[in-house]
């Protein structure tokens, strides 16, 4: 029996956690990313000050998935993805091209950056979401203290040693105070001209506190620790301008406030990649595709497998080894035959007598 073919873009949380969940499922899997490596984002900030290395945090997707046998993984770029064909065009990294047959096509391709429609703002402050944005920001992070030591003057030396962070999410907030642990503690007594604990982080937030979706008790926390620590919080503001020697920020009631710092990191959010091509979901072609088919639903054990009629909705995995479909026609239908039963249930019951309900309580 030829097993269907899904195809995975992105080898990510939701890539990796859909592979290796159709490990048993007789299906035959190909990963696709443009990266032969799975990155652990949370730590991100971690090697970016240069606590954990690269391979701490990066893992390589074939070691990973080693023992599925029924995955592959190809390192390519997804360039289009043509629906009617069923076919993913990918990119080599070493030039030419490849297309990919898919049955089932899985899209998770995660986030990127966001510069809420200021992308200039990315040569000037590089954000978080790669291995290459955290050795960037790493890189820029020692160097600032390294042209402060040689600075000719207390200004330059001032601006080499003001950081700004613009967002006050988990990001922005965990880098912020790993800075500041840095000069505090990972260069003391490395510098003889300057003092590393001269160091100001400003971190500037749009709202009226950090870490705002986690909460007022954590929110308070945060923005607690982050003042012990010598944070400078600027909420309620927002960025107007950006370059390479500072940013212009506002705040709600219009004052605009310019800051000097040669190093400028972005945290401030993410948003979906752009499309792949005129063949992705939000050109609309996949809309006006077939339905896809459920996976197929395990009867028994054994390799007896019955495939599923034609349906738009995903599978729900119940077991280790069982599979069931989420149907939306056929819980229509379950519905539609309750609610009848129910009506000629309620028909053919006597009526019941005045002033007492139907389970013969007052």
């Amino acid at each position: 029996m030829t097993p269907r073919r899904v195809v995975i873009v992105g080898g990510g949380f939701a890539g990796l956690f859909a592979a290796r969940a159709l490990r048993r499922a007789p299906v035959a899997v190909t990963l696709l990313d443009h990266r032969a490596h799975h990155l652990f984002q949370p730590l991100l900030y971690q090697c970016a000050a240069g606590i954990l290395s690269e391979g701490q945090i990066a893992q390589p997707l074939r070691a990973v998935l080693r023992r599925h046998t029924n995955v592959r993984c190809l390192l390519a770029d997804a360039t289009d993805v043509d629906v009617k064909a069923r076919l993913v065009h990918t990119r080599r990294p070493a030039g030419g091209s490849v297309a990919v047959p898919y049955d089932d096509l899985i899209v998770a391709v995660g986030m990127r950056q966001s510069y809420f429609g200021h992308d200039e703002f990315a040569a000037h402050a590089p954000g978080m979401k790669t291995l290459a944005d955290a050795l960037e920001i790493r890189r820029r992070l020692y160097r600032a203290f390294e042209m402060a030591e040689s600075a000719a003057d207390a200004e330059e030396r001032r601006q080499w040693l003001t950081f700004a962070l613009v967002g006050g999410g988990p990001t922005g907030v965990e880098l912020a105070g790993q800075i500041r642990e840095i000069a505090g503690h990972t260069l003391d007594r490395e510098f003889r001209t300057i003092d590393p604990l001269q160091a100001r982080v400003l971190l500037f937030e749009g709202s009226d506190k950090v870490l705002g979706p986690f909460g007022e008790p954590l929110a308070g926390r945060a923005a607690r620790t982050l003042a012990d620590l010598g944070v400078e919080l600027h909420l309620g503001t927002r960025v107007t301008d950006l370059d390479a020697d500072g940013l212009t920020v506002e705040d709600r009631q219009g004052t605009t406030t310019r800051y000097a710092a040669r190093t400028v990191l972005w945290t401030a959010g993410v948003e979906a990649p752009g499309s792949t091509g005129n063949g992705g979901s939000s050109s609309g072609r996949a809309s006006s595709s077939r339905p896809e088919r459920c996976w197929p639903t395990r009867r028994a054990p054994g390799p007896s497998w019955k495939a599923s009629p034609p349906c738009t909705c995903s599978p729900v995995r119940t077991t280790s080894t069982r599979w069931r479909r989420r149907c939306c026609a056929a819980g229509s239908r379950a519905r539609s035959t309750a609610s009848a039963r129910r009506s000629a249930a309620t028909a053919s019951s006597p009526p019941t007598s005045a002033g007492r309900s139907s389970s013969g309580r007052t």
